[in-house]
């Protein structure tokens, strides 16, 4: 704008002078020109000097650059804190030497503000000293775990006359969200077998299955023996119901869930690398595989090979879990196997401990399931009911 109103004030000046006679407008035009020219390259020199002196400072190593500078983008509010339609919005950055916070909206401005004083971590959440720009202190609570990777933080405060609080999704990039899950996480996802923390040598292996669906988010971790043997089958994480997604890239996601209230439960970034998944999970490990288009196969695999075997390789398979199944250790000698199908189709092995002379003694009966899952009978209840053994045929 100002450098239009040089041009016009320059061509006035240069009629003005000239009467109202233009014999040479070109020569008129030059020297508007230069003028303008002249003008422009001081207002450059001031705008570096600008530029410069807001450039972006680095904060130092400290408690409260580690936590708040996960959280220096500007996010807008989650509509499950939302009053009124209106949209607030959240930004801790680092300036003149020291943190600030500021939650703002496009109907008030600046709603609260302040330079970050001190940080305090609580259990579960941490205190801000804060000061506003008038010099009034308040505190604000800050809930975000920042141990557990989340995706999301809350923030709640009271000055300048006025309470508020409200929750922000890191990432978020105000765009709409869209109810249900992406097509290509529908379905069921694997981790591989891993180590145990929690010490118990019984079961010192866990696999954690996440299952996508458009009603629910579902994750389960399963315990297992040295063998690999199938040992509990672990619970869902929590009521992770009517998810919502947004896309923000080629292969990433932002995904969130509500709880029986309504009220946001959980987010997740899930990013996808070929048939590789992440989802940022500090309890298991980093990636996930899909087993199945289906979203509530917590045992077995689309493509199992196990549907597929030979008596032998069926053999070879029992033999390396004989020995604990079923939450019991057996003492085997020599395994003889017998097979029959029912009239379902359904595999039936009837195990038996041959290195007896006068008696064969029953090991246990074992079957096959469509889904590729050696099952053992559990005789505990007289028979009336199967347990898994193993679903992966090469463990």
């Amino acid at each position: 704008m100002k450098i239009k109103t040089i041009i016009t004030a320059s061509m006035l000046a240069g009629l003005l002078l000239s009467g109202c006679q233009a014999k040479d407008p070109v020569k008129k035009q030059a020297t508007s020109a230069s003028n303008t020219s002249s003008k422009v390259a001081k207002q450059s020199v001031a705008s570096s000097k600008q530029v410069s002196s807001t450039k972006k400072e680095t904060p130092p190593a400290s408690e409260m650059t580690t936590v708040l500078s996960k959280l220096s983008a500007k996010l807008p509010e989650d509509d499950s804190t939302q009053n009124n339609g209106e949209v607030t919005y959240s930004q801790f950055y680092y300036q003149n030497d020291n943190w600030h916070w500021k939650m703002s909206s496009k109907q008030r401005g600046t709603i609260i503000g302040g330079k970050v004083q001190s940080l305090t971590k609580t259990d579960a959440s941490y205190k801000l000293a804060m000061v506003t720009d008038s010099g009034e202190q308040y505190q604000l609570t800050l809930d975000y775990d920042l141990d557990e990777n989340a995706e999301y933080y809350t923030v709640t405060a009271k000055a300048n006359g006025q309470s508020v609080k409200g929750t922000y999704i890191l990432g978020d990039n105000s765009a709409a969200w869209t109810a249900g899950v992406p097509t290509t996480l529908r379905g069921t996802w694997s981790t591989d077998f891993y180590q145990a923390d929690t010490g118990n040598k019984k079961y010192p292996y866990v696999r954690t299955r996440f299952h996508f669906s458009d009603q629910s988010l579902v994750g389960n971790t399963n315990t297992y023996t040295k063998n690999y043997t199938f040992g509990m089958e672990g619970a869902g994480w929590g009521a992770n119901q009517d998810p919502e997604y947004k896309q923000l890239n080629a292969t990433t996601y932002l995904l969130k869930t509500h709880g029986v209230n309504g009220n946001l439960f959980e987010v997740y970034l899930a990013k996808l690398n070929g048939r590789s998944l992440s989802l940022g999970l500090t309890n298991a490990p980093a990636t996930f595989t899909k087993v199945s288009s289906s979203p509530t196969k917590s045992l077995g695999y689309d493509d199992n090979p196990a549907k597929n075997l030979t008596e032998n390789q069926v053999e070879d398979w029992i033999s390396r879990h004989i020995t604990d199944f079923n939450h019991t250790t057996h003492d085997v000698k020599k395994a003889g196997y017998m097979f029959s199908k029912d009239k379902k189709g359904i595999l039936n092995i009837d195990v038996r401990d041959v290195d007896y002379k006068y008696t064969v003694p029953s090991i246990g009966f074992f079957r096959i399931t469509k889904d590729g899952v050696l099952e053992a009978e559990d005789m505990a209840d007289g028979g009336q009911s199967w347990y898994p053994v193993s679903d992966d045929p090469n463990r």
